[in-house]
């Protein structure tokens, strides 16, 4: 009874080490650690099963049962934290910069790297759905989505000096036109005075 019990217990095994991956990315982003709280009560609520499992002298399916479903819950509210958290870090990083500036510095942004976004979060969700008994490819597949989510925030680190420099020149070529547009105007009537003066002096003699 007991080696039955041990075998469909490590059977979880990978399944478990997923999510275990899966909230040490989460805990790498959430510094304050305030988003993290459900994935840790699922695994929590999952030991409870593992124990009660134990005690029982019989049939331990049930309660094994239970204990993959709460590790599953783990790591897809952990994956679903992780790709919202990252689609904030990404959007609030690129906040500050207009289309002009993506168009000249990242045009990929808008035909490739913001369509994957949503792409990706639209997956994640219909993986979660669609999971069914094969928990395991599943949230495999769940969890490549995470990586490409997380490789894009890399992409978008890299691209910010540029799009902050270019920003910065934006402005003061900017800034310059707003000083010329207000100068212009006093030259031109200083200068035309002088002429019309030194005209009107030559007609005069």
């Amino acid at each position: 009874m007991k080696e039955k019990f041990y075998d469909k217990l490590n059977a979880l095994s990978t399944l478990y080490q997923n999510v275990r991956g899966a909230m040490f990315l989460l805990e790498q982003l959430d510094e304050k650690c305030e988003m993290y709280i459900a994935p840790i009560n699922e695994l929590r609520n999952a030991l409870d099963h593992v124990f009660r499992a134990i005690k029982l002298n019989e049939d331990v399916d049930d309660e094994l049962g239970l204990v993959k479903e709460h590790i599953e819950r783990a790591g897809y509210d952990a994956l679903t934290l992780l790709a919202a958290m990252l689609g904030i870090r990404i959007a609030k990083n690129l906040e500050p910069y207009d289309t002009d500036t993506f168009t000249n510095v990242f045009p990929d942004y808008f035909t490739i790297i913001k369509p994957k976004i949503t792409e990706i979060q639209t997956h994640i969700a219909e993986c979660r759905n669609k999971r069914g008994g094969n928990s395991e490819r599943y949230f495999a597949v769940y969890f490549d989505e995470i990586k490409d989510l997380i490789d894009i925030d890399k992409k978008v680190d890299m691209r910010i000096p540029a799009l902050q420099d270019f920003s910065n020149r934006k402005k003061k070529e900017e800034k310059f036109k707003k000083i010329w547009k207000y100068l212009i105007g006093p030259i031109v009537g200083v200068v035309s005075g002088v002429i019309i003066a030194y005209l009107t002096g030559l007609l005069n003699k």
